[in-house]
């Protein structure tokens, strides 16, 4: 990956927790109840880490090949589960490439947003 493309996506990252660690605290009342549903279930209520990253990839012009590429690119050498990949006996290329680098980056997203609301909560932000 050539540096401006790892720059770029770092700012998308830097973006990205920006705006979920805001809705999760907006939604939630505060870091700390923030935080503690992130813990609890980042896809469930207040959160919705799932269709934030939708919604974030669509803005941001990732929900395509090229960007699904970009994502694991920066992703690459991260570990991941096996489960990670879908049940489903046959899907294309295409969208085991969107499968996993949502679920990539939904866990990059969680790992940042807990430092960010740690350190709301650390610093009394």
């Amino acid at each position: 990956m050539h540096a401006y493309e790892q720059q770029y996506f770092d700012t998308l990252v830097g973006i990205a927790t920006d705006r979920f660690v805001e809705r999760a605290i907006y939604h939630s009342e505060g870091a700390q109840k923030a935080l503690e549903l992130l813990k609890e279930n980042p896809y469930g209520k207040n959160l919705w880490l799932d269709r934030f990253v939708q919604s974030f990839f669509e803005e941001f012009l990732l929900d395509n090949v090229p960007g699904y590429c970009l994502v694991l690119q920066a992703l690459a050498n991260n570990t991941c589960h096996k489960e990670i990949l879908t049940n489903s006996s046959s899907i294309t290329i295409s969208q085991l490439l969107e499968e996993i680098s949502k679920k990539a980056f939904e866990s990059l997203l969680i790992q940042k947003s807990e430092e960010v609301l740690e350190q709301s909560i650390l610093f009394g932000g």
